[in-house]
């Protein structure tokens, strides 16, 4: 499951219902000690395929990484063994790329020109290119434009002004009064407006041509000043973006008669923007390497029997990496370079899935409906993985009846075991409730289909989806999370619940009817509302990697995108006259927009721009 602060989902806020109506819970006293034994199933067997996988040996599973590719080969092998049919590009393996790492080219540089005088800084030393940073060269004059944020909703404007056209903008990192617990901008901290690539995004839509981010002093006086490291970007932003240390912006700072601290300050407490030209030029030139490589999602099939049914699939999926040694995703910044062993998260599921397919692969009565076992590479970089396959399926989306996500399912605790996308079906309640009447597991039932996990792929492509989980613990993302921590009987009635659900959809001659559900109101699983500003579209962002605009995973019922004319697939380039290479920059010139402003939007569809007119919604 990728890091919490990606994505929200109701689990995480502690919610243990559904939102608005929906499905009714189990009731807490109908607690039963077993599930019903199953062949195949069983919880030593589910734990010695998470030793495994949660070995060191496996090196966390980082996607793309040699850990990662032994557990897909792992994963293959125990499909074989089942004798599931293989469904992928090169048996069971379905290959794609991502990338894995970036690391720096010679082309790298930052000058001066102050008092006729040329002060060329170090690479490394001084200053160092950021991961999302383009390959590209920027001169000109160097304005100080606060955290740089524009958020007119709460009347903050670090722009206000200050003409940055033409020029390289000097950044704070992070938001005003920022050791304060208290939210400064809605009702998250730190929140959207602190991201480094949306104040990219913000600084192009004023007209900079390079950004410069350093860490200020307010908050982080006994942090050392450290240059951050190169990570995985998920790609580049367009222009040259570097971080500096604070001595050099200090220098900066000095020709003008200003200091850190004081201009920090002074923004803190009143709230405003207090922005200013520094005097001279720079020239800027960044030169990031991206490295590509291989990975695999790992795809098994049972056909199914029954004539009529067989062309519909029921898809069963859990993703099998991990972080490796750690990064920008673990929770335990302190331990980078230690193995995250990722128990849970989700070599649980992975293995919760292999023994779903070793006791359906022999079961005597055989599935009615084809069944798709699937392990899934590139979850933790953003549903690599699933989105590919959505992208490119072994089998017709259409036709599939629907897809069980299994992500955590290893810490049964108290008996609660949440299931989301409830809502994505009106048959799923039932359902639910009816196998669980002499299981008595407790459930706490999600309606919405969107959620930091694959199923979420899925349901943007309109298929009913069900997610199990047993919840966030303190070893999440960190390297604690490791196989001791796994409680056998607990995930044994986990699996044995999801086999006796799974049977009666493979079961019934209906298929479980689509129906959408409500978008949660934050994080990148459509237009939340932090970030987004007051004005509503409708479009809903594709998961994984895209470069050259915004691409449209889904497109809301209802919506102005839906009336303008907007499709899936299309890849938005311009967005109210500007230029749109990523979702930030998308969301930097909605957010300064307002309900029943007429926007043309410029898409790119089939090789083709189509340009298109839209009439801005009220966000709900």
């Amino acid at each position: 499951m990728p890091t919490l602060r990606w994505i929200s989902f109701p689990v995480v806020l502690g919610l243990s219902a559904c939102h608005g109506a929906g499905p009714p819970v189990a009731p807490a006293s109908a607690v039963a000690a077993t599930v019903p034994a199953i062949d195949g199933i069983s919880g030593d067997s589910i734990v010695e395929d998470i030793r495994f996988l949660a070995s060191d040996a496996l090196q966390g599973r980082r996607a793309g990484s040699e850990g990662c590719e032994k557990a897909a080969a792992y994963v293959a092998q125990k499909f074989a063994a089942l004798g599931l049919e293989p469904v992928g590009d090169d048996g069971y393996l379905q290959h794609f790329e991502l990338t894995v790492g970036e690391s720096l080219g010679t082309d790298n540089s930052l000058t001066v020109e102050r008092d006729g005088t040329v002060h060329e800084s170090v690479v490394e030393r001084d200053f160092i290119p950021l991961s999302f940073s383009a390959s590209a060269h920027a001169a000109g004059s160097v304005v100080f434009a606060g955290y740089g944020i524009t958020a007119p909703e709460a009347s903050y404007d670090d722009y206000k002004d200050l003409d940055a056209t033409g020029k390289i903008v000097l950044l704070l990192d992070g938001e005003p009064r920022e050791s304060s617990d208290k939210p400064v901008f809605g009702d998250s901290k730190p929140s959207a407006w602190s991201q480094p690539r949306l104040k990219v995004s913000t600084a192009k839509e004023h007209g900079a041509v390079g950004v410069v981010f350093v860490t200020g002093i307010i908050g982080h006086e006994r942090e050392d000043d450290d240059l951050p490291r190169l990570s995985r970007s998920g790609g580049d932003v367009g222009v040259p973006v570097v971080h500096i240390r604070r001595t050099v912006s200090e220098e900066w700072l000095r020709a003008v008669g200003r200091d850190m601290a004081t201009a920090q300050g002074e923004i803190d407490e009143k709230m405003q923007g207090a922005s200013f030209d520094l005097g001279f030029k720079a020239t800027l030139a960044t030169d990031v390497r991206r490295e590509r490589r291989r990975t695999d999602n790992v795809l098994g099939a049972i056909p199914g029997r029954d004539p009529g049914l067989a062309h519909e699939v029921l898809v069963i999926g859990a993703h099998y990496d991990h972080l490796g040694l750690g990064g920008e995703d673990s929770l335990a910044p302190n331990e980078t370079g230690q193995v995250h062993h990722g128990a849970d998260d989700n070599a649980s599921g992975t293995a919760a899935m292999l023994a779903l397919a070793r006791a359906f692969s022999t079961s005597k009565e055989g599935c009615a409906r084809t069944m798709l076992f699937a392990a899934w590479s590139g979850e933790e970089e953003g549903l690599l993985g699933s989105a590919h396959y959505v992208q490119h399926a072994r089998f017709p989306i259409a036709a599939t009846e629907a897809m069980i996500n299994l992500d955590m399912v290893g810490r049964l605790r108290d008996n609660v075991l949440y299931v989301g996308g409830v809502g994505t079906s009106p048959a799923f309640g039932p359902l639910l409730e009816n196998n669980n009447r002499d299981v008595g597991l407790k459930l706490k039932l999600m309606v919405e289909g969107v959620g930091p996990s694959d199923h979420t792929s899925f349901y943007l492509a309109k298929c009913p989806v069900l997610f199990f989980f047993t919840g966030v613990h303190s070893d999440y993302h960190r390297p604690s999370d490791v196989v001791g921590m796994i409680d056998p009987r607990g995930i044994e009635r986990v699996t044995r619940f999801v086999y006796r659900v799974s049977s009666d959809l493979l079961r019934n001659p209906k298929r479980p009817e689509y129906a959408a559900t409500a978008v949660p109101p934050q994080g990148r699983s459509g237009e939340g509302r932090t970030g987004y500003g007051p004005a509503w579209f409708g479009s809903v962002p594709a998961f994984g990697e895209s470069s050259g605009g915004y691409l449209v995973q889904a497109v809301t019922d209802g919506s102005p995108a839906q009336a303008a004319g907007v499709h899936a697939g299309d890849l938005i380039v311009r967005f109210d006259g500007k230029p749109v290479s990523s979702l930030e920059d998308y969301m930097a010139v909605l957010r300064r927009k307002r309900p029943g402003d007429v926007v043309e939007v410029v898409v790119k569809r089939d090789g083709n721009e189509v340009t298109l007119t839209a009439t801005l919604g009220k966000r709900k």
